[in-house]
């Protein structure tokens, strides 16, 4: 700014953009009185220099009407609103994106307000010009979409605003599984937090019309675990020839050119069948990196050949929409729902309730579960979480022999197997039926095509961490993987070893110092994929009982602790935080003998660049292999998330620590079982 006012003068055009600029900063941290004056100065400047009809001079009366709205300051924002409209109608023309913008804009007021029968037609015209000018598909007729359907679930009109919600998640979906796949991984999770949230819209339309349950369904099918399902797509990118690389490349150019809403309409129609045609070739070339929408009713099918006599149960955490107290409409507290599907293609849903009694429920039963000091509470808390979430399911439960579950929020957590159907010292969820965590339902549809591995099973156990030496003293900042441990070595996972070679037969069975993390990322394909080691997962965890689990909780729990500054490396991303622990840890970790090309360790992160396409079953038999950072919409980040993306069909974890010893036991028995062929679950 100080440049511009020096370089081009107080009144030059770049002056005002650049009060404009700094005004939006200002808006968006709350420091209004600040912006005020900026915005006002670059409006005037706009109407002297360049015009009182300039698009310009509208773009700064929308953008000082929008700071007047942030406050409150309705009266005062809707003559900006409506002269910046009349300008864009005007020099523009009435079918322009500025001109939609501007009447959305003042639709929002009017909605706020609670003037609805003035906001509807606005809204409605709107949405008519992006439709037309941009096309079902762009972000811009998302965003008018959604506002329709609030404006009409705040009225308590949900029967009009459920074929506007069915239009905006089909459309928007397809949007994601065109743009995502060619976009790079750090960008995916943005470009979908900067789109209408039509999955919260969906379930609040729900909320006030259970007849909508197929629309949620397919909704929730399609968008849960949409990001993992796209990264696993992309990782088979990598291996593809220069030219499939080259085709996606040149999509995501034209994609980045249509998403702008000051492309000109008559260069959008030559892109999109520019676009078309570059697809078609790459789908030809590499037909493996297209993403096809999936129905309830191909869910249905999937699940009628797997299940004959199975249902699959999705939960979802949502907030439901209403009118507010001054007229305009307001998220209410967070609620669980669960939606039912089974293999005759019949779809139900079931209010929960409140999702703070259940989260609360949820929380004290993993704790005490975890707590080696508590388990004798773990049963009545567990009950107490069937309560709520199994007794209003129990009569759909009837019949039911196979139970696939796919969890939300809080219940990713849960240990649903370990549920009681009834009383607490009754049979438990797993004893009653064959149970199933998915990430969502359109596993199915995956997962009934056979596998493909390449080997047969391989057995890594007991890694050789090096002598514990004498390791620097945690800091609060920054905390790195290498100051975790020291590692006891385990001497449970050498019989564990011993016990499942002659089932397994594995073609690898690999211990000691050979078994290094650069050894595991290097496994190509197998069919089973076993892992006895150290797990970590960088969060506060419960205190632990004195002994040798496969994990190291005292250690943790002390660096974690040093998480709590903002500097502190652990605030990286989710999939950082979850690994597993290989040979030569400790030496890694003291002054000397450390591996430059091996830390020991094995992030969630680096697992997802594995090659376990086709792989039947990994099992980490270690601490924590469950746990990780929860982002709505995609569930766990964390190994489990890692696995799946790196192609794995199904994966036994454990969501807290676990005895050394004791585990050696389980999976003897566990693999026993599924040599006898009762099944992975």
């Amino acid at each position: 700014l100080a440049i511009s006012e020096k370089v081009l003068g107080p009144e030059h055009p770049d002056t005002a953009t650049s009060l404009n600029n700094l005004a939006e900063l200002y808006r968006a941290q709350g420091r209004y009185g600040e912006a005020e004056p900026l915005y006002k100065r670059s409006l005037a400047i706009c109407e002297k220099v360049l015009g009182p009809e300039h698009p310009s001079t509208a773009t700064s009366l929308n953008n000082l009407a929008g700071l007047y709205y942030s406050q409150g300051r309705y009266g005062e924002a809707e003559p900006l609103y409506k002269r910046s409209l009349a300008i864009c109608e005007k020099v523009l023309g009435p079918e322009h994106p500025s001109t939609a913008t501007s009447l959305n804009n003042l639709a929002g007021l009017y909605y706020s307000q609670g003037r609805y029968g003035e906001a509807e037609p606005l809204y409605k015209r709107s949405l008519a010009i992006s439709e037309k000018v941009l096309g079902p598909e762009h972000p811009s007729t998302a965003k008018s979409l959604i506002n329709l359907a609030l404006l009409h679930l705040a009225q308590a009109k949900a029967p009009a605003a459920e074929p506007l919600l069915q239009r905006l998640n089909r459309a928007q979906a397809n949007w994601l599984r065109r743009e995502l796949p060619l976009q790079p991984r750090e960008l995916r999770g943005g470009l979908i937090d900067q789109q209408p949230d039509a999955p919260a819209v969906t379930f609040a339309l729900l909320d006030q019309r259970p007849a909508a349950a197929p629309l949620a369904l397919e909704t929730r099918i399609n968008r849960q675990g949409l990001l993992a399902e796209i990264e696993r797509r992309q990782a088979l990118l990598k291996g593809s020839s220069p030219e499939t690389r080259r085709l996606a490349e040149q999509l995501a150019g034209i994609d980045r050119l249509l998403a702008s809403v000051s492309l000109p309409p008559a260069q959008r129609q030559p892109l999109r069948e520019q676009r078309q045609q570059l697809e078609t070739q790459l789908y030809r070339l590499f037909p493996a990196l297209r993403i096809d929408p999936v129905s309830p009713s191909q869910v249905a099918a999937a699940l009628k050949s797997t299940a004959p006599q199975g249902l699959l149960l999705e939960f979802q955490k949502y907030r439901p929409w209403s009118k507010g107290a001054k007229g305009q409409g307001e998220w209410g507290p967070p609620r669980y729902v669960a939606l039912l599907l089974r293999p005759d293609g019949s779809i139900r849903s079931l209010p929960l309730g409140a999702a703070e009694p259940i989260d609360a429920a949820v929380a004290a039963a993993v704790a005490a579960s975890a707590d080696s000091n508590r388990q004798a509470e773990a049963p009545q808390l567990l009950a107490a979480v069937s309560q709520l979430l199994l007794k209003p399911l129990q009569a759909e439960l009837a019949g039911v022999r196979e139970l696939f579950v796919s969890p939300d929020s809080e219940l990713n957590r849960l240990p649903f197997a370990a549920l009681p159907m009834a009383a607490a010292a009754g049979p438990t969820l797993g004893e009653s039926l064959q149970l199933r965590l998915l990430t969502t339902g359109r596993e199915l549809v995956r997962l009934q095509q056979p596998g493909k591995a390449r080997s047969a099973t391989t057995l890594i156990t007991n890694p050789d961490f090096g002598p514990p030496g004498t390791t620097k003293a945690p800091k609060p900042a920054p905390v790195t993987l290498q100051e975790l441990g020291p590692w006891q070595q385990l001497p449970g996972t050498t019989a564990e070893e011993e016990g499942l070679t002659p089932m397994l037969r594995p073609q690898a069975a690999i211990s000691g110092r050979a078994a290094t993390a650069a050894l595991v990322l290097q496994q190509q394909q197998p069919r089973i994929l076993h892992i006895a080691t150290h797990g970590f997962f960088l969060k506060p965890p419960a205190p632990t009982a004195p002994g040798s689990p496969r994990g190291d909780g005292q250690r943790l729990q002390s660096l974690t602790r040093g998480s709590n500054s903002p500097d502190s490396s652990l605030s990286f991303e989710p999939l950082q935080r979850s690994g597993l622990v290989f040979a030569g840890a400790n030496r890694n970790a003291s002054e000397s003998g450390a591996n430059p090309t091996d830390d020991a360790y094995l992030t969630a992160a680096e697992a997802t660049a594995m090659n376990l396409e086709g792989t039947e079953l990994v099992t980490l038999s270690a601490c924590d292999t469950a746990r990780g950072g929860e982002r709505t919409g995609e569930g766990v980040y964390g190994l489990q998330r890692a696995l799946v993306v790196a192609g794995a069909r199904s994966t036994l974890l454990s969501l807290w620590k676990v005895d050394d010893d004791l585990t050696a036991l389980f999976m003897a028995e566990y693999y026993k079982r599924l040599k006898a062929g009762e099944g992975r679950a």
